[in-house]
């Protein structure tokens, strides 16, 4: 008996760390392959999918493992033997794991902490329907020339006015990693789905022109709209360094608010403005829907219900409720019943010169 006893607690005390990555499991989890570091290290990518195809093996065969010999015949000292056998293998692959597993992890933080970002002045990320690039790194005639000449070509083909929106005298870059030029379209099959429960990770994982993102610094990072997600995911993997970012009517959810504070309180960027026109309905409508879905799911409980987030003191409170370190500057703007978009618009926060 007391062998089954003991092969027993075994098999329970291996089950208690199954899966590998568990809460409470002891195991490291694996470091993701952002894109700064698969750009400079592009093998960390096939070494991740090795090492995680190992840790399904590793887990299917545990699993088996408890399946067998959970309840062993304490007589039949043949199958006691090879549980044993086979328990002293798995707790050597375990460890093998664990061993690949913070070797690999310590191989990206050290990639992170070391390739150098590319300075690139101030960068502004577009948001939903913008499909854009536009880069001066040094303002000269000629290359602005050319630059400008590229982005018309690429307003022709968009059927887009991106030009309108931008402060070409403040960003020198400028990106949009749309999934499509129709507004409705790239919200239903980007915005509002994709990025509003991931805080900007759908963009990043999805979209190829983020590519072009990665890898930089700015002084300051201007984001409109959904570029705000995009930024906070970004940053949040530090695939991207800014010591200031400006956020202009910014899609935003509690989590991504809680997000941006944590930035802050890290000294990982310096502020983060928001700018909110009072007739702009993405900042109240986005953090109302995130915080209705967050409400319906088990267990979970609306935070903003009590506020109407469409009045902006009332969006600048909820603000400051769940961020107190984001700093929040309201512009007056008319809603227009048949431009509702009109205070949204990035052009009209570049005409208004809101900062």
């Amino acid at each position: 008996m007391r062998a089954a006893a003991t092969i027993a607690a075994c098999a329970a005390a291996l089950l208690s760390v199954l899966p590998l990555w568990a809460q409470g499991s002891g195991m490291p989890d694996l470091s993701t392959v952002t894109m700064r570091v698969r750009q400079g290290h592009p093998e960390y990518l096939q070494r991740a999918a090795t090492l995680r195809a190992k840790i399904t093996a590793f887990n299917a065969e545990a699993t088996q493992f408890n399946a067998d010999c959970r309840a062993l015949d304490a007589d039949n000292a043949a199958a006691v033997q090879a549980c044993r056998d086979r328990l002293a293998r798995l707790q050597a692959e375990r460890a093998a794991l664990m061993g690949e597993t913070k070797a690999f992890n310590a191989d990206v933080a050290s990639a992170l902490e070391h390739d150098p970002y590319k300075p690139s002045g101030n960068g502004m990320v577009g948001g939903t329907g913008w499909i854009v690039g536009y880069n001066v790194p040094k303002p000269t005639p000629e290359l602005i020339a050319k630059s400008r000449e590229m982005l018309a070509e690429q307003e022709r083909l968009a059927g887009n006015k991106y030009s309108d929106g931008i402060d070409f005298d403040r960003y020198n870059f400028v990106i949009g990693i749309a999934a499509e030029t129709d507004f409705a379209g790239d919200l239903l099959k980007r915005v509002g789905i994709g990025d509003e429960l991931t805080e900007g990770q759908y963009s990043i994982e999805t979209q190829p022109g983020y590519a072009a993102l990665a890898g930089r610094s700015f002084g300051e990072l201007g984001c409109h709209s959904n570029g705000a997600m995009v930024c906070l995911a970004a940053l949040r993997n530090k695939d991207v360094k800014a010591d200031n970012v400006v956020l202009y009517g910014p899609q935003i959810t509690e989590e991504g608010l809680k997000q941006w504070q944590a930035l802050v309180d890290s000294g990982q960027v310096k502020s983060v403005t928001l700018v909110v026109n009072s007739g702009d309905p993405v900042p109240p409508l986005s953090l109302a829907f995130a915080d209705y879905v967050k409400g319906k799911l088990p267990g979970g409980e609306e935070t903003y219900g009590g506020k109407a987030l469409l009045r902006t003191s009332q969006l600048a409170s909820a603000v400051k409720e769940t961020a107190p370190g984001l700093q929040v500057h309201v512009h007056d703007c008319s809603f227009q019943v048949t431009n509702w978009a009109h205070c949204h618009e990035m052009a009209t926060y570049n005409a208004e010169g809101a900062r």
